[in-house]
């Protein structure tokens, strides 16, 4: 069989006509599943950094293509016609996505919505907010929070019109600036590092599904999660249908079960195999696997020695995870840049030269990716400006969003790991760096209302975009289209998720029949912005000093690898378990790394690529499982 992850030295016919039109019709399509099922089901399809949908679609192509073979080559899908429409879908999803556009329209509202003479929104904020980017009319408003409205009446739509074009601008240019910095990276890392990506190998399989599909391994694997994972469902919906077998692949909170204290103050630790992280992890190092759960569980113990030290009835923030995290990953994010600063310093020397050659398997030249970049910052700069963000506050909030992206990105492409990494964004790191008084009330709300793409990263769009060049390696589409392609499907991304948002919110009302998105995002960034208005919050010595040790510590264990070889420990791992990113994964990548030492002690480098299909087949069967619960869930539960 051929091996999938080796780059196929022929051009295939991608960006074609056809896939386009696929590809959008299932792009604007998928905007309205996501949107819908994450608003009224239980489960999100974008909470992995694997999207479920986009791999329901191409199992469902890949499957198409089998059958069309029987009447002639002439219809099937080229692999690079599969990659165009699956990439499409992938855009999409991570603009709909739970942590993206979902969480803007819980936040330009409820600044107006949620203002009560008790809480003094609107005297502490209200009036700093920019009408063009916020919606104040609390008749349009009701018809959003409680439903029972048109969106089509003009005194509805009419108020949303000015915010939803002005974001939909700042939007597409944010997303521009992130692909031409992906294009930046990509040589360095894809080519000359050779990072593994392993969040990209189930679509290269599905890509190219004939061996896939007849190897017995991963049909085991699939079959033995789509039918533990249906019975658990079923057993939802209808208690008395046992689960096959009862508990496994469940995941379970394991510190309300510990004996006593100190051990249950440990914090919710979490304990569960889950199916796509076990399988993930296969494609990972086994040092990086081991790096994960063993910061982990050092972490646990730390903070089970913090509170035993306390004593009991003590609260204590020590040890200041939070700090941590934040300088963990904006020293991940510096390293990041650092490890292709010779590829930007050359960008650079040949920008100022005029020079703008493109070497054959780069998108864009080098020198026209960094003017791309730079022209974004600039436009970002400007609209933050009209919006009332101080230049330096736009330096400080962008300089580290764009670490953490560089970090997540790097982070992605080495581990494929989850970064859900909810308390660091880089208003939280201004605040802890300078105290909120410094920063002033305007910096401090303006900054606020970015938090919609701030929130969590579950699905930033930076390493998808990274992702997407990848793949075009392995299937020689031309990268130069596959641009126009990810810049297609933004502004499809962005139209659907308006349109589905607002026809759902209107029709059932955000607040009356929806979960999820309406409430998070502006409760959570508007209080905490009333509070640090009302009660600044100054500088604390001890959280600078866990910020700088968070940071420091990242640094030393990066040195660390780079000086011995044998050295185990790798950073990424301290930065994901310091975080919330680990906290469901951490007992998946325990096993997966005792399974795979196993096999590779036993079965040699032969047994471990033999298993590669098996560990496939579990995450194929558990997102089947997944895609099929995503249409179902809405309808059954209540």
């Amino acid at each position: 069989m051929a091996d999938p992850r080796s780059p196929s030295p022929s051009r295939s016919p991608g960006v074609t006509g056809r896939a386009v039109l696929i590809g959008s019709l299932l792009a604007v399509g998928n905007t309205g599943w996501v949107i819908f099922s994450d608003t009224h089901g239980r489960d999100s399809g974008t909470a992995l950094p694997l999207f479920i949908t986009p791999i329901f679609y191409l199992l469902l192509l890949a499957l198409l293509n089998l059958w069309l073979r029987r009447f002639g080559r002439r219809w099937t899908f080229s692999t690079g016609e599969l990659l165009t429409i699956y990439v499409m879908s992938v855009v999409t999803t991570s603009l709909a996505a739970h942590d993206m556009i979902q969480n803007f329209f819980g936040l330009i509202g409820y600044a107006a919505w949620g203002a009560t003479p008790e809480n003094r929104w609107e005297s502490l904020f209200g009036r700093r907010l920019p009408s063009w980017l916020v919606v104040a009319d609390h008749e349009a408003l009701k018809g959003f929070y409680e439903g029972g409205k048109s969106l089509y009446d003009p005194q509805n739509y009419r108020f949303w019109l000015a915010p939803l074009l002005s974001w939909a601008v700042f939007t597409f240019v944010l997303m521009g600036t992130l692909v031409c910095l992906a294009i930046l990276v990509r040589r360095r890392w894809t080519e000359q590092e050779r990072l593994s990506f392993p969040v990209i190998q189930l679509p290269l399989h599905l890509a190219r599904p004939g061996p896939f599909f007849r190897d017995s391994l991963m049909w085991l694997g699939f079959g033995l999660m789509l039918a533990i994972g249906l019975s658990q469902q079923l057993h939802r919906y209808v208690p008395v249908i046992p689960t096959v077998p009862p508990g496994v692949a469940s995941i379970r909170r394991i510190d309300t079960e510990m004996p006593g204290w100190p051990w249950n103050r440990m914090g919710p630790t979490w304990i569960g195999a889950d199916a796509f992280a076990v399988g993930l992890a296969y494609f990972v190092p086994l040092e990086l696997i081991f790096s994960c759960w063993v910061f982990y569980v050092l972490r646990k113990l730390v903070q089970v020695g913090a509170v035993w030290v306390a004593g009991s009835g003590k609260a204590t923030d020590f040890p200041y995870l939070n700090e941590q995290a934040c300088g963990a990953w904006i020293a991940m994010g510096v390293l990041a840049l650092w490890s292709a600063h010779e590829a930007l310093k050359q960008a650079g020397m040949d920008l100022v030269r005029g020079r703008f050659r493109r070497e054959g398997g780069d998108p864009l030249s080098p020198s026209l990716a960094l003017l791309g970049t730079l022209v974004g910052l600039v436009f970002l700069a400007w609209f933050s400006a009209q919006a009332g963000l101080g230049l330096g506050a736009f330096g400080g909030f962008f300089g580290v969003y764009f670490l953490l992206a560089l970090a997540i990105s790097r982070v992605r492409a080495e581990l494929g790991t989850p970064h859900e990494i909810y308390f660091v964004n880089p208003l939280r790191v201004l605040v802890t760096l300078l105290g909120s008084d410094r920063l002033g009330p305007q910096n401090l709300t303006i900054c606020s209302l970015y938090y919609w793409f701030n929130r969590c990263y579950r699905p930033h769009p930076m390493p998808n975009h990274l992702e997407a060049f990848k793949l075009s390696d392995y299937f020689g589409v031309d990268k130069t289209r596959l641009i126009g392609v990810l810049l297609g499907a933004t502004v499809l991304g962005i139209g659907g998720s308006y349109w589905f948002h607002l026809h759902l919110s209107y029709t059932e009302g955000s607040f009356a029949k929806l979960i999820g998105f309406s409430r998070w995002g502006g409760l959570e960034a508007w209080n905490w912005l009333a509070n640090w208005l009302q009660t600044p919050q100054e500088v604390e010595g001890s959280r600078l000093t866990a910020l700088g040790f968070g940071a420091a510590l990242t640094g030393m264990l990066k040195l660390l690898r780079s000086r011995f070889l044998w050295w185990p420990l790798h950073p990424a791992g301290y930065a994901l378990a310091i975080s919330y990113a680990m906290e469901y994964f951490w007992f998946a990548f325990l096993v997966t790394w005792l399974v795979k030492g196993l096999i590779v002690r036993y079965f040699g480098m032969k047994g471990q690529r033999r298993g590669i299909l098996f560990f496939l087949g579990l995450i194929l069967g558990d997102y089947t499982r997944r895609a099929i619960m995503l249409i179902i869930d809405p309808w059954v539960l209540p």
